[in-house]
């Protein structure tokens, strides 16, 4: 099997020749890698080099400008290779401000675009942004054929980005009516944006979970579950598989997910790592429903020993490979590792993943 038919099997719940292993967000890699093997790496060439089933992120877009949606950027402060920056968006009725903290290689919000309730009335006036088709004809109008290409959708999962998630927890409570607003605005946003993907060029979409982690089941059931049923089902008439990613403690909701319909769920993290996944319970729970894609944690490919990459790697073959539809893949991105560590936990892979 080749690498395309080897993810693709996992993902539909099927045992290939190996337990396909891969990358979780490898481009966070990719400078360390120019830094350290070959300055014109690209995430095709290191997923090849570590002998790595290659699964491709794109999100090719164009962003529409809207004299109604203004965005602005100022740096307040600069340190080394970290700046501060405030953003600012003008709209008719009002301005939305954050406050973010940027690297070369990652950024993060400190302060959330929406604060008041009010907000969501400014987020409506965002103009839709559009797939650039010719981007992802220019990379895959002749195929790729050794791996596969994901890209990602929103939907409610996508509104801790925009709001604390503490204050959106509260608001499940003392205002559940604007929650349903605020999901049905983001999920019919993220049903245009899935009308609109070139299905011909991907094989997986991500869909975000992260609030699960922090409600109990029945809210979830009641008031989550119903939007992310939509967006699994809108991008399954597209022809498309579906990964829900929930990088925490999901266990509590572990069977709810798998109700949404999605085809995959990642990304498993164990404990003590700010997760709750034991992957043999998983297995036992969804495994029968879902791929299951992760449960290994990306601190051990970062400072080892090896052996421990080793063991780990074991580990979660034994506990989510049985009868397939698993993908070994690292819990979150990471910045840079021993190249030793990350051929071990590939060759691992291969060494313990055979299923005949």
């Amino acid at each position: 099997m080749n690498s395309r038919e080897r993810l693709l099997a996992a993902i539909h719940g099927e045992e290939s020749d190996t337990v396909p292993v891969g990358l979780h967000c490898i481009g966070t890699l990719v400078p360390y890698l120019r830094r350290v093997i070959d300055p014109q790496i690209d995430d095709r060439r290191a997923l090849d080099i570590f002998g790595l089933d290659p699964t491709l992120y794109r999100g090719y877009r164009k962003q529409i400008r809207d004299p109604e949606w203004v965005r602005k950027e100022r740096i307040i402060r600069r340190e080394g290779e970290e700046s501060l920056v405030r953003v600012t968006i003008d709209t008719p009725r009002g301005q939305l401000t954050s406050l973010e903290k940027r690297t070369p290689i990652t950024t993060w919000t400190l302060e959330p675009l929406v604060k008041e309730p009010d907000d969501i009335e400014l987020l409506r006036y965002q103009p839709h942004d559009v797939h650039d088709l010719e981007s992802y004809r220019r990379e895959f109008g002749s195929g790729y054929g050794d791996g596969i290409v994901r890209t990602a959708v929103g939907g409610q999962g996508s509104a801790v980005g925009l709001m604390d998630p503490k204050e959106l927890c509260k608001d499940f409570h003392r205002r559940p009516g604007w929650v349903r607003e605020l999901y049905r605005f983001l999920t019919d946003r993220a049903l245009g944006w899935i009308e609109g993907m070139p299905v011909e060029y991907l094989d997986l979409v991500e869909i975000p979970g992260h609030i699960g982690n922090f409600v109990s089941p029945k809210i979830y059931r009641e008031q989550i579950l119903p939007f992310d049923r939509e967006v699994v089902a809108a991008i399954h008439r597209r022809g498309l598989a579906v990964t829900y990613h929930d990088c925490g403690l999901v266990m509590h909701v572990l069977e709810l997910i798998a109700e949404t319909g999605t085809d995959c769920i990642e990304t498993l993290t164990p404990p003590p790592f700010g997760g709750d996944v034991d992957l043999s319970r998983a297995k036992e729970l969804v495994g029968d429903r879902v791929c299951l894609i992760g449960g290994f944690h990306q601190s051990l490919i970062e400072r080892g020993p090896v052996e421990a990459v080793e063991a780990r790697v074991k580990e979660c073959i034994s506990s989510a490979a049985e009868g397939g539809g698993y993908i070994l893949y690292n819990n979150d991105h990471f910045f840079e590792a021993p190249l030793v560590n990350l051929h071990e936990y590939a060759q691992s892979a291969r060494r313990y993943g055979r299923y005949a």
